[in-house]
């Protein structure tokens, strides 16, 4: 049982049958609020958190010595309904921003986002899925010590990988490779899209991106398993 007041709300909508299950995401949800990942009074997150994601049919893994390393379900299991959270859901396509490309469900820009169509969560949390394993598989191919990282860094670079934010930012990249995270934590902010994200209609993403650049300066960054454990694990 949760022992936080303020997650009793969205705790009685957890499916009672699974206690388990609904404790660990509880504690990644805990984890990811504390990381400043999500912020309940700015983004529809009762609904995410009441659908635990069972990660194990995304990529079925063995649970990492932790050691070396974090589980890809522990990483799926947080990165999802932290996504979930900062996207919100749309039953039918739409046009976030001028310019943007149509979008549906939980920020899904792929084939389904056909003008006129529409989508249940269900099929949309299944769309969630693909796409953010396809845009993790992109981001560790750019940054070969991905899976090295700190939890909380490989979760907020998988989530803003999931808007293209990172993977748009090749000098923030070229300094996480040479273990330069301050200086990656600088760089990332210091772009148009940051900037002008209020003129755009878009403040939500300025706090996106904060949490991206404030998990790359924490300390216990780096290229070593051994130097990035800390904090790295729930």
């Amino acid at each position: 049982m949760v022992n936080n007041p303020e997650e009793n709300k969205w705790w009685d909508l957890h499916r009672p049958e699974d206690p388990e299950r609904d404790a660990q995401i509880a504690k990644n949800m805990d984890y990811a609020k504390s990381i400043g990942a999500l912020k309940p009074d700015e983004y529809e997150i009762e609904e995410a958190l009441a659908q635990p994601y069972n990660a194990d049919d995304i990529n079925p893994v063995e649970k990492q010595d932790k050691s070396t390393g974090w589980a890809e379900n522990t990483y799926y299991d947080t990165l999802l309904p932290i996504i979930e959270g900062y996207e919100g859901f749309r039953d039918k396509t739409y046009i976030p921003t001028k310019g943007d490309k149509p979008t549906i469900g939980y920020g899904h820009t792929g084939i389904f986002a056909q003008p006129g169509a529409t989508v249940n969560k269900e099929k949309a949390r299944e769309l969630l899925k693909q796409d953010a394993r396809e845009r993790t598989e992109a981001l560790k191919s750019e940054i070969p010590s991905f899976e090295t990282l700190p939890l909380d860094l490989a979760v907020q670079l998988g989530q803003s990988a999931y808007r293209g934010g990172i993977t748009g930012s090749p000098k923030t990249i070229e300094h996480i490779n040479a273990g330069q995270f301050q200086e990656a934590s600088k760089e990332f902010l210091d772009n148009d899209e940051y900037r002008d994200a209020v003129k755009r209609g878009r403040p939500g993403i300025r706090k996106r991106m904060e949490a991206v650049s404030g998990a790359l300066s924490k300390p216990g960054t780096g290229v070593s398993p051994a130097a990035n454990m800390t904090g790295g694990t729930l």
